[in-house]
């Protein structure tokens, strides 16, 4: 919970209404319920010097020296809120008024994948949830709202080195990097402005979403 979620104001838009402060008091830009992040090598037990195979013969050459490691990061949505065109006096911006009749939840964000391969359009949330402020009023709307949440941010990055033993004075080094193993889709958040015809949709993939990438490499030790 917090107030703004950046200590730079340059960064982040005031309160909407300086003498109520309650709706700006919210759940943060930055708030992810549950994270999981899990990195590792394991260098297999084949090969010169290890348990298996530990001849530096043909046998051990071609089975052994295989290490394999992975960067798994797993972050669920972090909350938003919504805003409207318009500014009431003296503000910047304004926000929609809450319906409270209608329930505030987020859908599953592979709507919006079935949206992009049909053209079907899914909604994040449900749109009349909020309703125009009026002109020359102030909405007390809140800042954030748990309920809303972007999409999670799922991804996978895995290598896999070979050694070669030329000798005992020379060793070399062959590794294959995968970057997004998954070819996982990262959607952005949806539309949050009440006036768009998109609002509460999910128009396009992340800028920070890039497709598998993978390289290889070799080096020479000695």
């Amino acid at each position: 919970m917090d107030n703004t979620s950046s200590g730079f104001s340059s960064f982040a838009n005031g309160g909407i209404n300086k003498y109520n402060q309650k709706p700006e008091w919210a759940v943060s830009n930055s708030d992810e319920p549950q994270t999981l992040k899990i990195s590792g090598t394991y260098e297999l037990p084949i090969g010169p010097n290890k348990k298996y195979f530990s001849n530096k013969g043909v046998t051990g050459q071609i089975l052994g020296g295989w290490q394999v490691g992975w960067i798994l990061d797993y972050e669920a949505g972090t909350a938003f809120g919504v805003g409207q065109n318009g500014q009431p006096f003296p503000n910047g911006f304004n926000r929609p008024t809450r319906v409270p009749s209608v329930s505030l939840s987020t859908a599953n964000y592979n709507d919006a994948r079935t949206q992009f391969i049909t053209g079907a359009v899914k909604t994040i949330f449900n749109p009349a949830a909020f309703t125009e402020t009026p002109q020359y009023t102030i909405s007390d709307a809140k800042r954030n709202y748990g309920e809303l949440r972007d999409p999670a941010f799922y991804n996978e990055s895995l290598n896999a080195r070979k050694k070669f033993y030329f000798g005992d004075r020379f060793t070399g080094i062959l590794q294959v990097d995968y970057f997004n193993a998954l070819n996982r889709t990262i959607f952005q958040g949806p539309d949050t402005n009440l006036n768009d015809s998109t609002f509460g949709q999910v128009t396009s993939t992340s800028l920070n979403s890039t497709n598998r990438q993978g390289q290889v490499g070799f080096k020479l030790e000695f």
